[in-house]
């Protein structure tokens, strides 16, 4: 009986020690070229975006890590180990008047003071033009 608790002890701490080996989860910070070996002097097998999710194995100056099924070698340089920071967001602007105005020749631009498109003489916001610009927009701040 004890030989037998004593297998299952020793299979259970084998098994342990497999799970405890398990990679970490890192990001790569740009597109990064995933090689055979930890150099570039090895054959590249494919490349990563950035922000890719990877599992490294291990790091010194290039990681070994696992990425899309395949197994190969990055700089380390370019590996994020502490926290994806995704890039920010894209500043969205609003949509621009319809075309039509414009075939005019008079081209609205954007007036930063009253976030509104401008032509010399009225404001669009809201979807249409208007003879002034919001009166209330710099006090308006639930808007």
């Amino acid at each position: 009986m004890s030989l037998r608790m004593l297998l299952m002890a020793g299979c259970l701490a084998l098994f342990g020690a497999s799970s405890a080996a398990e990679a970490a989860t890192g990001w790569t910070t740009r597109d990064l070229n995933l090689r055979t070996g930890p150099g570039t002097g090895y054959a590249k097998i494919m490349a990563m975006p950035a922000g890719a999710r990877v599992d490294v194995v291990r790091c010194t100056n290039w990681c070994e890590l696992y990425y899309a099924g395949y197994h190969g070698w990055a700089s380390a340089r370019y590996i994020s180990l502490g926290g994806y920071r995704p890039a920010p967001p894209p500043v969205v602007m609003p949509p621009m008047p319809p075309s039509i105005y414009w075939q005019f020749g008079r081209r609205p631009w954007w007036d930063d003071r009253y976030d509104t498109w401008h032509d010399g003489h009225r404001w669009w916001y809201d979807g249409r033009w208007h003879d002034r610009p919001r009166v209330g927009f710099y006090f308006e701040f639930g808007r």
